[in-house]
């Protein structure tokens, strides 16, 4: 399935969970700067304020994420998204089963020229 979105990564992130009834958001941080925070926005700490559910972000090494059944895992293909996604197949090695859907969320960039 593809759900294309014209809003901010965060607003999308946070809708898609809403709309198809997810446990918990399961997400890395970039890990940006603090100029590049103020100037950007942080997409990770949007959707802890935005999302109705859980939200479990992955700064630096996978950790255990609440024991839920549905997670939504967004990746934008930064290294910290990826740990996140780490969180699920250490929970699978466990022994622990979940529904997880990834999407996929990119910024749109702007074309000054």
């Amino acid at each position: 399935m593809v759900h294309l979105a014209a809003s901010s990564p965060a607003e999308t992130i946070a809708d898609y969970a809403h709309r198809h009834g997810f446990d918990e958001v399961v997400m890395g941080s970039r890990g940006r700067g603090r100029m590049e925070r103020i100037v950007f926005g942080s997409v990770a700490t949007t959707v802890v304020h935005e999302a109705e559910i859980p939200v479990t972000v992955v700064k630096s090494r996978p950790v255990a994420a609440a024991a839920t059944e549905a997670w939504l895992l967004p990746c934008d293909g930064c290294v910290n998204a990826l740990r996140a996604a780490q969180c699920f197949v250490d929970d699978v090695r466990r022994g622990n089963q979940r529904v997880v859907h990834l999407l996929n969320v990119q910024q749109q960039v702007l074309d000054w020229t």
